[in-house]
């Protein structure tokens, strides 16, 4: 996806990022600390969180569910 903001799951960022959590598509970039490396065959791994929910993909399946932003901590709830 050109433009797309790339993200870092399970890393720690050094840096305040500014990107909007909301609409944004959240690709799966990192794992524990190793990179992931597209692969064509299967959906990319992301994220998108809307007002309410959170959805996305893991690859093969698809994911949603709710979550929950209080300051800088993210949450999940139940996922599917």
């Amino acid at each position: 996806m050109r433009g797309a903001r790339h993200a870092a799951v399970g890393a720690c960022a050094t840096t305040r990022d500014t990107t909007p959590l909301l609409n944004t598509y959240w690709p799966l970039t990192h794992l524990n600390g190793t990179p992931v490396l597209p692969d064509t065959s299967s959906r990319q791994p992301h994220l998108r969180f809307d007002a309410e929910r959170v959805s996305g993909a893991t690859g093969c399946n698809t994911i949603g569910g709710t979550y929950e932003l209080n300051g800088d901590a993210l949450s999940f709830g139940p996922l599917m």
